[in-house]
């Protein structure tokens, strides 16, 4: 795991897949977040702030249903590409 967020409310884990993608789950993802919220970021153990830019859900995901467990997965896009990653 690389970090937790949401940094207020809630906690998930993320795992960086590639410098500006992290994998996650689905029913971690709200339906309606708007990724223009500046209040919507990941803060890393470093302290540094990275924006989120997209989610990607799995297409079998139903946000109304919270299911099926099989297809509880996402992609997170931050809006730049940690170092090092």
């Amino acid at each position: 795991m690389v970090f937790k967020w949401p940094e207020n409310g809630f906690r998930c884990g993320a795992t960086m897949v590639s410098p500006q993608m992290a994998l996650t789950a689905a029913h971690c993802v709200r339906a309606n977040w708007d990724t223009s919220d500046p209040n919507l970021y990941v803060k890393l153990s470093d302290g540094e702030f990275y924006g989120i830019k997209e989610f990607r859900t799995n297409e079998c995901w139903d946000f109304s249903f919270g299911g099926p467990y099989s297809a509880d997965i996402a992609i997170m896009i931050l809006d730049r590409p940690i170092p090092n990653a």
